[in-house]
């Protein structure tokens, strides 16, 4: 056997070992309380994302208007003014 068939062949036997695990897992857990908990998992991290794209926002538009700002080239407003009806 190759290398190649020995990478290929442990690729196979490791996906083989997960798919057989994640079934004991699904066999242990009752599956509405599985689909409820996978639910709220995918909710909070949902928030979570929410919460660090409107700070990342917020920091984006104050290093935008910290830099650009003052300046007076109307193209740097022009993207500045974009960005702002983009991000927010």
């Amino acid at each position: 056997m190759t290398e190649k068939t020995n990478t290929h062949a442990s690729a196979d036997v490791g996906f083989i070992v997960t798919a057989d695990n994640l079934t004991r897992i699904f066999n242990l857990f009752d599956p509405i309380l599985l689909k409820q908990y996978l639910k709220n998992i995918v909710l909070f991290f949902q928030t979570i994302k929410g919460v660090f794209k409107d700070f990342y926002r917020l920091f984006l538009l104050f290093l935008i208007e910290s830099l650009f700002h003052k300046k007076k080239n109307i193209v740097i407003k022009i993207i500045y003014f974009y960005f702002i009806i983009y991000i927010v």
